[in-house]
This record gives C-alpha cells, structure tokens and sequence, in this order.
C-alpha cells in the first residue's frame, strides 16, 4: 500500500474508539440508578476501554450492581445487541455465570442526559463477586479447561440469536481485520516486527475464513473480563465487542491470554479440549485455531499502541494486556509451533 493510500484508507479506530469516554461523575450515577433502575446504591467508577462503569454497592443485604454509561456514539443498534445477547444467555443457560439484566422502571428513559449536549444509553446488570484473572496469581493450563467449558456454554446458548447489528465492524473482530486489506495495513504495516509474524499467518487464513462455522459470539475473553473466586471461575463479564464471526474465533482469543512462555501451547490445549467437549469443532476450525490465537495477539498489540500513542492519559489502561500478548506472539514464532504443524 502506497504512502497515498493508507492516507486514504479507512480508520479502524474511528468512533467509540477514538473518543472521549462520557463525562459522567460516581454522584451522578447514584442519581441515573436510582432514577432509571430504581436502585439506589454507593458508585465506585471502574476503568473501562470506551464506556463509563461503575461498581453500586447497596445497603447491607440488598445486592450490588455494574452500572455502564454507554459512550454516546455507539449506535443503539450495537446497544441492543449486547443486552439482546445478556437476555438470551438467561433464557437458554441460566446457569451459565454471567451478568443478568436489570431491566429499568417503567416509562423510565432509554438515553439519559450527562450533559447538557450529550446523552447516553444506560444499562444496568447484576454484580458477580470476585477478582479479575488479571490479578490472579492462576493463569495458565490449571484454568484453561475451566474456561473452555464456560465458554462453550457462552457460545452454545448463542449460537441461536440473531439481531440486526450482529454485523457491525469493529476493530477487534480478528477475522473481520484480516480480511481487510486496507484496514489491516494501516494497523499492522507501520510495525515491522508485527507485519513480520502476521502476515503469514493471515495468509495461511485468508483462504478458509469465510468457509468457517460463524455466529454470534463474546470475542473478549481475556483475562480482565473474566471473573475468578476460590480459584474457580466465577463470571464473564463485557458482552460490548460481541459480533457475528468463525465461531472458533472465540476460543483462539481466550486461549491467546493463557500462553505460559515456558509452555505455550499447554494453556490454549487445556482450553480448546474442554471447549471441544461442549461444541463440536470441525476439522477446519480446529486447523484455523493457533493462527487465530497468533492473529488476535498481533492484532491486540497494534491495536493497543496505535490507541495509546492516541489517548496517553488512559495509556495504562489500554495496553494492560499489551505485554502479554508480546510474550506469547514471541514464544510461538520462537519456537515455530505456528508453522510445525501443531493440533490441539
């Protein structure tokens, strides 16, 4: 792609992405609960990558809730979709350990004023106890079959629902990225060391994507979205990049945060075989499965640099998973487990 074209090329940030988060403070979203949900609870604002959250802690007994502010430019189709997703979830598996949707008060207003020329969608969820699996010590293989299981039961539940923004592009939709030229130079072109381990490896996919089994899935599944207590997986939690795309998609992405430099490939083996015991792989999805780990870690690092050289005051938080990525890109290319002919 020449210098003049990727000027041209469309922008994968653009949006929510590129955007200020809404301006929304811990008292102001006391008021919007309790107005919008009738929950009246304390608000501890939480770190999020587009969205404003927080944590509402109720009196004693009463229970406590994740409140998002939703960013203003997101579509209320894509808004739909995930709470569509949470329903569906409750409906078909309502064991499965996810959030559940606190439905508002009625005649109670879908957007809400933040300020006097924003508004926002809100929605309200219950809370799942326990700390991220980011700040566990246990991140590996001893995990990784909890994690398939958990969620092949995600998948399994959705792979029924079907919604009229199920196809939005978003940048974090690994397939959707590979398989656009422009948008994947423009990411992945000004970084040699990424273009060097992807660009075979989109190669390898780009003849099988389309043919792959694809409906709707979670598609984030790292470890800050996984909930854990006791040492056992207590939750799932942030249904906003959810897309329709190759089902085996979803696995490679968790299995991409599991990668133990010292034994790569235990994690996302451990987390594929107990994902295989609830849903039914083809034999193409399983051959497609460590190149789409490969890509989602190349993907998350570029796209976490290029957003961070972008917005330096959230910079901590947007590349908190940048070094993991980097390790675990590096120790399959060192090792070339992605071209010795591996299966799971």
């Amino acid at each position: 792609m020449t210098f003049v074209e990727q000027a041209r090329a469309p922008d994968p940030l653009a949006g929510v992405l590129d955007r200020p988060a809404p301006p929304v403070s811990p008292a102001a979203a006391e008021v919007i609960a309790l107005r919008c949900f009738g929950v009246r609870g304390r608000a501890r604002a939480l770190a999020g990558e587009r969205d404003r959250n927080f944590h509402l802690d109720g009196a004693a007994g009463e229970g406590s809730w994740m409140l998002k502010v939703i960013h203003p430019d997101e579509g209320p189709g894509v808004t739909s979709l995930q709470t569509a997703a949470l329903r569906e979830l409750a409906r078909v598996d309502p064991g499965v350990p996810v959030p559940r949707v606190v439905e508002p008060l009625p005649g109670a207003r879908e957007r809400v004023e933040v300020s006097p020329s924003v508004s926002c969608a809100v929605r309200l969820t219950t809370w799942i106890e326990g700390v991220p699996l980011s700040e566990s010590a246990s991140v590996g293989a001893e995990l990784g079959g909890q994690l398939g299981t958990v969620l092949g039961r995600i998948d399994r539940a959705l792979e029924g629902l079907r919604h009229p923004a199920e196809d939005h592009f978003l940048v974090w939709d690994t397939a959707r990225v590979l398989t656009d030229d422009a948008r994947y130079a423009v990411l992945v072109g000004p970084h040699a060391d990424l273009a060097e381990a992807l660009d075979p490896v989109r190669e390898r996919l780009l003849t099988g994507l389309a043919d792959l089994p694809r409906q709707l899935i979670h598609n984030d599944l790292n470890p800050h979205n996984i909930i854990v207590r006791e040492g056992l997986i207590a939750g799932v939690i942030d249904v906003g990049d959810l897309v329709r795309g190759p089902r085996v998609q979803d696995p490679a992405i968790a299995a991409a945060y599991l990668i133990d430099p010292a034994q790569p490939l235990d994690g996302p083996a451990a987390l594929l075989a107990a994902y295989r015991e609830v849903v039914a792989l083809s034999v193409a999805e399983v051959e497609a499965f460590l190149d789409l780990v490969l890509a989602r870690l190349g993907l998350a690092m570029a796209i976490s640099r290029r957003r961070a050289e972008r917005h330096p005051g959230n910079a901590a938080y947007i590349l908190r998973n940048h070094e993991r990525a980097r390790a675990g890109l590096e120790a399959l290319t060192r090792r070339g487990l992605h071209e010795s002919g591996w299966r799971p």
